[in-house]
């Protein structure tokens, strides 16, 4: 990649890493969940660069924004389907117990209380990168 900044070639891997994670966050299948190594495969930069740069522009890990953005779509089907718990933990690729869990410590409600009150109380929605800039060697962003 002679030629092309360092930033641009890592502010590019991170728009990549963010789409390919937004059509991944339904677990198909174990070889389809979202590792770190696959998603940095899949955004052509290393595993440790993803995460390091994703953190320092979003101001959150890569772990945090995978479980959030589940958790906000799991909370849509809380409240519009009449799926079960399990059955929605299974689709986001959560064992039952862990999805309680995670997701208390998201909403500080449980999934069951949640479906109960019948309203979307937080969203955590996809993060939209433009690479509109470099500037000083940095990497600007646009959010929607």
């Amino acid at each position: 990649m002679e030629g092309i900044p360092r930033t641009e070639t890592i502010a590019k891997g991170l728009i990549k890493a963010v789409e390919y994670i937004e059509q991944n966050l339904i677990a198909k299948n174990e070889e389809n969940s979202l590792k770190i190594d696959k998603i940095a495969q899949e955004a052509n930069i290393s595993s440790s660069y993803l995460q390091r740069y994703f953190k320092k522009f979003h101001k959150v890990t890569l772990h945090t924004y995978i479980m959030r953005r589940k958790m906000t779509l799991a909370s849509y089907d809380l409240i519009n389907t009449k799926d079960t718990n399990e059955k929605i933990a299974i689709k986001y690729g959560y064992e039952p117990n862990s999805f309680w869990r995670c997701f208390e410590k998201i909403f500080n409600k449980t999934p069951d209380e949640y479906r109960k009150n019948g309203i979307i109380e937080k969203e955590f929605l996809p993060i939209h990168i433009e690479l509109s800039e470099l500037e000083n060697d940095k990497y600007i962003e646009k959010k929607c």
